[in-house]
C-alpha cells in the first residue's frame, strides 16, 4: 500500500489561479452567499469539462480560507475526476477529507481511533458489510 498524503490526493496544487477580474462574480452569487451563511454545507460546482470549474472552486476556497482565518472552523475541499484511480474513487475522496481533518485538528486522532475501534468491535470489521 502506498502512502496517502496531500501531494497524492490534493489536485488543487496543479490548478492555476484565476485570471484578473474573473471568478469574482461567484462571491456575489446568491447560492454562494447561502452556502457561506450555513454552519455546515456543501458547495457543488458542476459544468462542462474545461469550463473553469476547478479554477472557480479554488477561488472560492481561497476566499473562504481568508474569511475564516484565525477561526476554529474547518474548511475541507476535494477536486474530483482528475488524476489517478485513487483520486477518482470514493476511497480517495474519504482519505483526502480524513487527511485534511487530521492535519487541521491533530488532537482529534485519539478520539477517531477510539470510535473506529469501538465500532469495529461492536458492529463488524471494515468491509464485512
Amino acid at each position: 500500500m502506498s502512502a496517502v498524503g496531500p501531494q497524492t490526493l490534493d489536485l488543487s496544487h496543479g490548478i492555476q489561479p484565476a485570471a484578473a477580474r474573473t471568478c469574482k462574480w461567484l462571491l456575489q452569487h446568491k447560492k454562494y452567499g447561502d452556502w457561506t451563511s450555513r454552519d455546515r454545507s456543501l458547495l457543488w460546482i458542476k459544468g462542462k469539462p474545461g469550463a473553469g470549474k476547478s479554477t472557480l472552486l479554488k477561488h472560492a476556497l481561497e476566499a473562504q480560507e481568508a474569511a475564516y482565518a484565525g477561526r476554529d472552523d474547518i474548511i475541507l475541499s476535494f477536486f474530483h475526476a482528475r488524476g489517478d484511480e485513487l483520486q477518482k474513487s470514493p476511497l480517495g475522496f474519504f482519505r483526502f477529507l480524513l487527511y485534511q481533518i487530521m492535519d487541521k485538528t491533530p488532537g482529534a486522532l485519539r478520539s477517531l481511533v477510539y470510535t473506529f475501534e469501538t465500532k469495529r468491535r461492536d458492529i463488524s470489521e471494515p468491509g464485512d458489510h
